[in-house]
């Protein structure tokens, strides 16, 4: 969904379609953000849903 937003956007404010260059890199910047984020959710889902880390006892004794 923000995909076929952020295209739509983009074919309207291109400069080489007769758009605003400034409206374009805004747009750009937010959906790079956007993607950005979803990253992190994706990260951060993934993280949730792994085993807690092996833990090895050392062996040291002092």
């Amino acid at each position: 969904m923000v995909r076929s937003a952020w295209r739509a956007a983009v074919r309207r404010e291109h400069p080489d379609a007769g758009g605003d260059p400034d409206r374009f890199a805004v747009v750009t910047a937010a959906y790079e953000l956007l993607q950005e984020a979803q990253a992190q959710d994706r990260a951060q889902d993934w993280v949730g849903r792994c085993p807690r880390p092996f833990r090895v006892r050392s062996r040291l004794r002092w």
